[in-house]
């Protein structure tokens, strides 16, 4: 194996706290009941994020996904960047290190803002960890599998050179564009299904230098 390739939020960066409380300050904004716990939040998030949006509370049909998305980032982006509210998850840096010394290249494919995801991974000083830090245009998170393209066609990896570690089923559905292998962290913003072997689930990032 050659490639480690990493989600970022929600599975090396913990923000799921803040996540929460943004998205309840928004439905709370306009009218609609919070999710008020992580768990609740973890239950109803999927990609497309317009799709979460609509299983949190909001009629997309009557409030545009746009300005929820801009309302979104103008009350989490302040957060993001406080190391009070937010940290990497545990066991983050550790897990980085050691693949780091095995001699594993390392790379970020995010579906976040792409100078937004540099700002929050150089506020820990770790972007130099990293070969490579791909995010998307905007702000709207709507996938990453373009970003999977494109590696692939540059690195053109055979199946057992390359492994995804996300926090998402949408993470998986990029390691299959990739045609690698999948870790699935069940501590980020999704609930991995319980008792589905299609996913091959991790409940502590240290895992990864286990499992690889």
């Amino acid at each position: 194996m050659k490639y480690v390739l990493w989600d970022w939020n929600g599975t090396l960066f913990d923000d799921l706290d803040i996540c929460r409380e943004t998205i309840d300050t928004l439905l709370k904004r306009h009218g609609i009941k919070p999710l008020v716990t992580i768990e609740k939040c973890r239950s109803v998030f999927c990609f497309p994020i317009t799709e979460f949006y609509k299983n949190a509370g909001f009629d997309l049909a009557q409030i545009s996904f746009e300005l929820l998305a801009r309302e979104y980032m103008e009350i989490y982006l302040p957060m993001s960047f406080d190391k009070t509210k937010c940290s990497l998850n545990k066991n983050a840096l550790d897990v980085i290190k050691e693949l780091d010394s095995r001699g594993f290249s390392q790379t970020i494919i995010s579906a976040s803002k792409t100078d937004i995801l540099k700002r929050q991974i150089n506020n820990f000083g770790i972007e130099n960890m990293f070969d490579e830090i791909f995010g998307i245009g905007d702000i709207y998170a709507k996938s990453k599998a373009d970003i999977a393209r494109n590696w692939k066609e540059k690195y053109t990896p055979q199946p057992t050179d390359a492994v995804f570690i996300g926090d998402s089923l949408h993470d998986s559905e990029v390691s299959e564009i990739i045609g690698c292998r999948c870790l699935l962290y069940d501590g980020g913003h999704q609930k991995i299904p319980e008792n589905d072997d299609k996913y091959e689930k991790i409940t502590s990032l240290w895992e990864v230098t286990e499992k690889i």
